[in-house]
């Protein structure tokens, strides 16, 4: 609910919040705004209160599946929900900056183990609002089994809301999706992996496989009908060294990579994370497989904006092609006041924003955007149907 608490907006864009550090759309009453004065921003009087309408949210009107990852388990994607957070997240009680004993030194481990550090300063009286609420793993989940959800529970099983996991298959007839649950549970934006997910993994991978490599370096053939393997996460190979996952139940960063080298099926590890357009050949280095290609896609909530699209295609000759097209949406900008405005002014906004804008370099470079990715086919791809 954007109104939640008044009817009005209560935050850091309101002309009467202090500081200057947060962009002001309806002006300032008191001070300066160092986004309008240094950046440029405009002057946009009623925004806040457009943003704030609800609207009907169109959907993808296709199916899709999902995955959890850090901004689902942490505060903001970094700090741990303590219970003195979660009750100060629907109380009355806003700070406007941090209390002056702050140690700044040590910012990061207080937001990630003590988050509720950052409201002890100077505060404004706000609406409490009690149905406001972090995201737990099991609703994040949850929400995915809407009586119209296409697929039901858009990947995840009944299985993950009995047993309080995140990670899945998606089998189509010819590609298998496996979905795997990166955040780290520890705190910290970078992720991890389980040494359970991790067995749970090769087991998935087994079942698509008609011989791959035994963790021991020996060649293994199954009764299992082959089928390309397409991994899905939040984190990258890059991300995955939480340096707070440690442990026995954690494995460490390399093993995951280890892992899907034996399997010759995989073809395509795609994430995200990192807010920037990345595509890398991961080579298998012992040479067993033909590797895989790790693609990252930028966010959408900031520069560049934009999706992508990726087609796979048997080539016909024991080639595979991966096509990645990126994709802007339709929103644009215009003199009106429809929700579509809203979209194309977000877009100029996060292309002028500093340090996260046009010269960032979050959208890649040409080789990271549009491209076409060769692989030799793993196996013989005619049998396979259109997935």
């Amino acid at each position: 609910n954007p109104k939640s608490g008044g009817s009005e907006y209560e935050g850091v864009q309101a002309p009467s919040w202090p500081g200057d550090i947060h962009w002001r759309p309806d002006g300032v009453a008191h001070g300066e705004d160092l986004f309008a004065s240094a950046y440029g921003f405009p002057h946009l009087p009623g925004l806040l209160e457009r943003a704030l309408q609800p609207f009907q949210a169109g959907g993808l009107r296709l199916p899709w599946i999902g995955c959890h990852g850090n901004h689902e388990e942490l505060c903001q994607g970094v700090g741990i929900v303590t219970a003195k957070l979660e009750a100060a997240l629907a109380g009355t009680h806003k700070p406007f900056r941090l209390p002056d004993s702050f140690d700044r030194d040590a910012a990061l481990e207080t937001f990630v183990n003590r988050p509720e550090a950052f409201m002890a300063g100077p505060v404004i009286d706000v609406t409490a609002d009690r149905s406001r609420r972090p995201l737990r793993r099991d609703s994040f989940v949850d929400a995915h089994f809407r009586f119209d959800a296409r697929p039901r529970g858009h990947g995840f099983k009944a299985q993950n809301r009995e047993d309080g996991t995140a990670y899945y298959v998606f089998d189509t007839p010819a590609v298998r999706f496996i979905t795997l649950d990166t955040a780290c549970p520890a705190g910290g934006a970078d992720g991890c992996l389980g040494a359970d997910q991790l067995r749970w993994l090769e087991r998935r991978l087994e079942e698509v496989h008609s011989k791959f490599q035994s963790r021991h370096g020996l060649r293994v053939t199954t009764a299992h009908q082959d089928r390309l393997v397409v991994i899905l996460s939040h984190h990258g190979l890059d991300t995955l060294s939480n340096p707070r996952a440690v442990g026995s139940a954690y494995v460490a960063a390399d093993e995951l990579p280890a892992l899907l080298h034996r399997f010759g099926n995989v073809v395509l590890w795609l994430n995200g994370h990192i807010h920037a357009n990345r595509v890398r050949p991961r080579p298998d280095p012992g040479g067993a497989t033909g590797g895989f290609w790790e693609v990252t896609t930028a966010s959408l909530v900031d520069w560049p904006c934009q999706g992508r699209l990726v087609e796979m295609v048997d080539t016909r000759d024991e080639m595979l092609a991966i096509a990645c097209t990126m994709i802007d949406h339709e929103g644009a900008i215009a003199t009106g006041d429809g929700q579509q405005d809203l979209a194309g002014l977000h877009r100029d906004l996060a292309g002028n924003a500093p340090f996260a804008g046009f010269a960032s370099g979050r959208a890649g470079t040409p080789a990271d955007r549009n491209v076409v990715l060769p692989l030799r086919a793993p196996f013989p791809l005619g049998g396979l149907q259109p997935g």
